[in-house]
């Protein structure tokens, strides 16, 4: 009996947390098609393979980010409030993947 409830408890919990992150795309945003003005400024440098993920945060006001990292075959997407943090797992392998290819 201590077992099922055991059982009924996880599996309750998984559902929520299930639900939780399956939650529905952003449909109020705007998307720009020019060079966002970020902190600290990376714009036009070269990046070695072996640095540490360019974390970085917009000047203006915006709130909810969005951003999608990409390379000759890799992808990388982030999503943040305020900053990006770019998880340093994903970095490395985007780095690797794409050592001496222009990343967008």
């Amino acid at each position: 009996m201590k077992n099922l409830k055991t059982n009924i408890y996880l599996i309750s919990l998984t559902a929520i947390l299930f639900a939780d992150c399956c939650s529905r795309p952003t449909s109020n945003y705007t998307v720009v098609d020019s060079v966002p003005q970020i902190f600290p400024d990376y714009k036009d440098v070269s990046i070695p393979v072996n640095i540490a993920p360019l974390n970085f945060r917009l000047t203006d006001h915006t709130k909810k980010l969005h951003v999608v990292i990409q390379g000759k075959s890799d992808l990388l997407t982030i999503k943040g409030i305020n900053k990006i943090k770019i998880p340093i797992r994903k970095w490395r392998k985007l780095l690797k993947n794409n050592a001496m290819i222009a990343l967008v």
